[in-house]
């Protein structure tokens, strides 16, 4: 007997033609939640950063602290300065990493995508590197036996960084299949031009390390210049920041600098005092002596004033005075306590006279007129 096949009905044709419609409706609405729950993360990362970086780093920070030279506040607050800003990118980093295991990319974009990655992973460790020399190179200062110039450090470290920039820079280039040989090649050759054109640049450069290897000054030094008097307020590779009594600020080329007669006068041990103080021409002898005696003995007691050489002698006769020559030095060193004491020992030398019963001398000139009668 013969099988009888049976007719489909009106609901299993409905069903079977609606099936492809109904699988393709729920892989877009899954393929658009994955979306949407990685643009959350992605948008969560972003939102949040400041909160998880502001956590990570006072942890951080209180570990630094803990083990640190300077202090613990000081040691966070530059551990904070280091590390704020690579662990907010790696905050929002983490947040693309995760949002791209989410998603599915087609191949070329893939692959793009892994390269930009590993470009972003190879930016945040050599930022973190880059911030890191500066408080490095303080720790290595104060810990090491030698003593580096702040000028010579800050020197090093600006070439430190440059390197990492360069290293860093070479780096993500390999990761984009870029042939790094032949790139530094033709950098040579750029930077041969490059060199030629800047050749007063290189020279303040060279000039600038001469001079910290003089050490011929440093920040905050007082220096003369045939060009320039005034405080140093920085030195650079290229220019040296020199801020004049008139409170005028001067940009001076260090190879101009290294060229000049420099008088740092910083580097007194001691600020040297001469003066001629013409006594009135008609003092005693017994005044003069009076006079010299007590300078000296002023001087001799004077705390400010090194012992080891004072002079006051009677020296020559001036117009209408006896010149009375001191000759010694003061132990201050700074501008304006210097000329405040030698202020009050000006005053004290006037009293000292005063109290001798004589005065300073002012030149005199007597003119004689010879009345003639004419016939």
């Amino acid at each position: 007997m013969a099988d009888v096949q049976e007719e489909p009905t009106l609901s299993e044709d409905l069903l079977d033609a609606s099936s492809p419609t109904t699988t393709s409706s729920s892989s877009f609405v899954f393929y658009a939640f994955k979306w949407a729950i990685a643009l959350g993360v992605l948008g969560a990362s972003i939102v949040l950063r400041g909160v998880v970086t502001q956590f990570l780093t006072s942890i951080i920070g209180g570990v630094v602290g803990q083990v640190g030279t300077q202090g613990e506040e000081n040691n966070k607050k530059r551990a904070a300065e280091i590390l704020s800003g690579p662990l907010s990118f790696i905050t929002v980093l983490s947040g693309v990493v995760i949002a791209r295991a989410l998603v599915d990319l087609p191949d070329d974009l893939e692959i793009i995508f892994d390269n930009i990655v590993k470009s972003l992973l190879d930016v945040l460790v050599f930022w973190i590197i880059y911030g890191a020399i500066t408080p490095i190179s303080h720790i290595i200062q104060k810990t090491s036996t030698g003593s580096v110039g702040e000028e010579v450090r800050k020197v090093l470290v600006d070439l430190a960084k440059g390197v990492v920039f360069v290293l860093g820079f070479l780096s993500i280039l390999q990761f984009w299949g870029i042939n790094v040989g032949a790139f530094l090649a033709g950098l040579g050759l750029v930077g041969m031009a490059i060199a030629l054109a800047a050749q007063d640049t290189m020279k303040n450069l060279f000039a600038s390390l001469a001079m910290f290897a003089d050490k011929s000054f440093s920040k905050g030094d007082w220096i003369k210049t045939p060009d320039v008097e005034g405080v140093v307020e920085d030195v650079g590779l290229r220019t040296t920041l020199v801020r004049q009594f008139d409170t005028s600020l001067v940009l001076i080329p260090n190879s101009t600098l290294a060229n000049s007669a420099i008088t740092n006068f910083n580097k007194c041990r001691l600020r040297r005092i001469t003066w001629t103080l013409g006594i009135a021409g008609d003092a005693t002898a017994e005044q003069l002596i009076q006079v010299v005696d007590n300078v000296k003995k002023y001087l001799v007691q004077h705390p400010g004033v090194d012992q080891q050489t004072i002079i006051v002698s009677l020296d020559t006769f001036g117009e209408n005075c006896v010149n009375l020559f001191t000759y010694f030095f003061l132990t201050e060193l700074r501008w304006l306590q210097f000329m405040e004491e030698k202020e009050l020992i000006l005053l004290q030398f006037a009293k000292i006279v005063e109290d001798a019963g004589t005065g300073f001398g002012v030149p005199t000139r007597y003119v004689m007129l010879k009345d003639q009668t004419h016939k």
